[in-house]
């Protein structure tokens, strides 16, 4: 998933001075003298860059993440397998111990480790948080690619409150069919995630699961890209079909 944020910078521009008619002239003054090459102004004179403001959530943030659809409790493990493209994909989920302190809410982290063919090509930390409603949010995400065994982190990553980035509801406490959430990626791209229905059956090597929450997600810059996932309520994700391929549960449990 991609995610938008609201980018600020801070530009210092310095000038030079610059000869021009009348710079010798009595009248307007005498001129300034030009600087050397190798002269810099004092840091003193420098303006000093404004501090972003600070970000106000709309609600507080409890420890731990007790969500039907997605329970994370440290420990827990998930195994998908599938394939992407025509090549077996394989995906390890855990829930990392501690909370990962993001904006002030007590986020849990959650490692994905993604191998295709048998090698690992991307290693993803999410952090999620529930708030005292039980609405589930994103605070952020670090995704690292192993291109030729060199790892590398993607542009997908962001973590709240850095460069403009917001947390954003990803599933409410009770979702129900037509719950909408929209993600605005750091790329420039918005994804939307459309509950269809909280009452779909899931077969998947793991078992079959009932009463699961489907959602749907697109992208408006490229909506042939669209996604459906299926949570299971206790379990959490079960199956992610995509255009390009899919994934479901193989295995899960706690430690």
């Amino acid at each position: 998933m991609k995610f938008l944020t609201i980018a600020s910078s801070v530009f210092l521009l310095l000038g030079c001075a610059q000869d021009g008619p009348g710079a010798d002239d009595p009248a307007l003054g005498e001129a300034p003298a030009p600087e050397l090459p190798g002269e810099e102004p004092d840091a003193e004179e420098l303006p000093v860059p404004p501090e972003p403001p600070p970000v106000t959530l709309p609600t507080t943030f409890v420890g731990g993440i007790e969500h039907s659809f997605m329970p994370l409790v440290p420990g827990t493990t998930w195994s998908y397998a599938g394939h992407e493209e025509g090549i077996p994909k394989r995906e390890e989920v855990r829930v990392l111990d501690g909370a990962h302190m993001i904006l002030g809410a007590p986020c849990t982290a959650v490692q994905e480790q993604v191998f295709l063919d048998g090698e690992l090509v991307e290693l993803t930390t999410h952090y999620l948080a529930q708030d005292t409603v039980g609405n589930l949010w994103r605070f952020g995400e670090q995704s690292i690619e192993f291109g030729d065994g060199t790892p590398v982190i993607t542009e997908d990553s962001w973590e709240a409150g850095v460069d403009g980035a917001l947390p954003w509801m990803c599933l409410s406490a009770d979702p129900q069919a037509g719950d909408t959430f929209v993600a605005d990626g750091q790329d420039g791209g918005t994804d939307v995630f459309t509950v269809l229905t909280v009452d779909a059956t899931a077969t998947v090597p793991a078992g079959v699961f009932q009463g699961c929450a489907e959602v749907e997600e697109t992208n408006a810059e490229d909506p042939e890209d669209m996604d459906r996932i299926l949570y299971a309520p206790g379990v959490g994700l079960v199956s992610e079909e995509s255009p390009t391929g899919r994934i479901d549960l193989v295995s899960f449990g706690a430690r």
